[in-house]
């Protein structure tokens, strides 16, 4: 999954070889890196889901949609009023 990332593929064709001698790396720097490469963005996906799945949790509630939609209303009329004096 990671190395369909374009950001990635630059980074690990790029970046990396400029942080490592690649003619010296052994088998087990390279499954280092791997092992790295794979815990590091499942974590961080862990994270973002759980951190995903309160926020819809907490935003879904009719308290917090009605408070999401008076702050709303309230900018659009905010900038409805301020456009003729920009």
């Amino acid at each position: 999954m990671i190395l369909g990332n374009p950001k990635a593929i630059l980074f690990y064709m790029g970046v990396l070889p400029g942080f490592f001698d690649l003619t010296g790396l052994t088998r087990s720097d390279i499954l280092a890196t791997i092992a790295v490469s794979i815990v590091v963005p499942l974590f961080g996906n862990f994270f973002f889901a759980l951190f995903v799945d309160r926020a819809r949790r907490l935003l879904t509630s009719p308290t917090a949609l009605r408070r999401t939609n008076l702050v709303a209303g309230s900018m659009l009329i905010f900038v409805g009023l301020a456009i003729p004096f920009i």
